[in-house]
């Protein structure tokens, strides 16, 4: 078995057996409710942990990776059994793998930062859906009343300054792709593209098991 393995008896069947596993802060990480809940001495396994990545933006056409979760780093967690009516907890230590190079301080290290540029990734993309709404607003607004149709186009056209800090047009890109004409004129490739803002990285995150490396992420979304 690999991950986390945990030994566990029960005197007499129960309903159900659910395990949960949390972090030295409290976040619950996951959640096992499959475990065996009949008599007995049982041994159940449960893999890496890891934290959610920054959310994408629909129609996103993502060229070498995307939004990934991020595994957690070696530390101090806790498990807790409900069996029935019956609970405990237990702390243990998730350790990297001895194969690796990587120290303890290295990996947390490199998850904290893993978790810095997944939340600025995930503060971009909120503003470019943010953005994407309020144009959908002032369409809707402009179909009721044409009168609008001058300051409505005026205000998407700061909109788009704004969400151009974030995302750029980038039609050079869909030759590999079979789109239509009115698609292409929606794609948008977020920074990283080559008319865009300079790269932002997103790391792929060294696990316990696994040293880090770091991949650049290109994506562009077609609306």
């Amino acid at each position: 078995m690999s991950g986390i393995v945990v030994d566990y008896y029960l005197p007499k069947d129960v309903s159900a057996v659910k395990f949960e596993y949390f972090d030295s802060k409290g976040a619950l990480l996951r959640t096992e409710s499959s475990a065996p809940a009949s008599a007995g001495f049982h041994r159940v396994s449960t893999g890496n942990f890891s934290y959610p990545g920054y959310k994408g933006i629909p129609g996103m056409v993502l060229w070498t990776g995307g939004p990934r979760p991020i595994p957690a780093p070696p530390g101090e967690y806790t498990v807790k059994i409900t069996a029935g009516d019956f609970s405990d907890q237990k702390k243990f230590h998730l350790r990297p793998d001895p194969r690796s190079s990587a120290s303890e301080a290295d990996l947390v290290a490199q998850f904290e930062l893993a978790q810095r540029i997944s939340a600025r990734c995930g503060e971009a993309n909120a503003a470019v859906l943010q953005i994407i709404d309020m144009n959908k607003q002032i369409d809707a607004a402009v179909a009721e009343d044409s009168a609008l149709k001058e300051s409505g186009e005026a205000l998407k056209a700061k909109l788009l300054a704004v969400e151009s800090v974030f995302a750029a047009v980038d039609l050079d890109c869909l030759d590999v792709l079979d789109v239509s004409d009115a698609t292409r004129l929606r794609i948008r490739r977020r920074s990283g593209c080559a008319i865009g803002p300079p790269t932002v990285g997103t790391p792929t995150v060294g696990t316990p098991t696994t040293p880090a490396t770091t991949t650049t992420i290109p994506p562009t979304r077609r609306s």
